[in-house]
Parts: C-alpha cells; sequence; structure tokens
C-alpha cells in the first residue's frame, strides 16, 4: 500500500508575495529599504510603528496581530484610517517592478486592511 501524497501547505497571513522578499520589505516594520534609508533594517530597524496601519507596537501586542506586512489590524483596534490602502498601493508598486524585472508568475495584491 502506498502512502497518501502530503496535504499541499498553506502560506501563512502574513508570508510575503513571490516577488516580494525581506531584502526589499523589512521584517520587523513592513517598510521598505528606501523608506529605511541610512537607518538599520530588518533586526536593526529603529521604527516602532507599523508601516501598514500606522499603529505603535503597544497596540499590536494589544490585539495579538504581528508589526509590519502581517498586520491585520482594524480601526477599532488602533489602526489609522487610511493607511491600509495606502501600503498596499505601494507594495502592489513594488511588486509589479518585481515581476517585470522577473518577467513572469503572476504577484497577488496586498490585501488592504479591514475597517
Amino acid at each position: 500500500r502506498r502512502p497518501s501524497p502530503p496535504a499541499p501547505r498553506k502560506r501563512p497571513p502574513h508570508a510575503l508575495p513571490k516577488h516580494l522578499s525581506y531584502r526589499k520589505v523589512c521584517s520587523r516594520c513592513g517598510r521598505t529599504r528606501g523608506q529605511h534609508g541610512e537607518l538599520g533594517f530588518g533586526i536593526n530597524c529603529p521604527f516602532r510603528d507599523c508601516a501598514r496601519c500606522g499603529a505603535g507596537e503597544r497596540a499590536h501586542v494589544a490585539a495579538g496581530v504581528p508589526v509590519g506586512f502581517g498586520c491585520r489590524l482594524t480601526v477599532e483596534q488602533g489602526a489609522v484610517p487610511g493607511a491600509g490602502e495606502e501600503y498596499g498601493r505601494r507594495m502592489g508598486e513594488i511588486c509589479r517592478g518585481a515581476r517585470q524585472a522577473a518577467a513572469a508568475a503572476v504577484c497577488p495584491r496586498v490585501p488592504p486592511v479591514a475597517y
């Protein structure tokens, strides 16, 4: 008897789309490398607020929501109104640029924060 094939893996909600990497998007705050300028990036990130929703770390800890790309904080939980849509547009532009550079595959749209 042959073993059954493994179940397909689901991507975690905070995982980056195929054409983005943590070399382009900060793993801590969700900002791009260009937005950091000369400041630290990733582990050394100096920002204490979320690029996606505009709220600070305390609001995320209280809501149990990750900071950065995987953020799903709502306005009721402390998100800045309209920040999610703006972040989605920026990430979409970066993703389209990366896709054009790779000249292939589909880049998923970054879902906006639900308000």
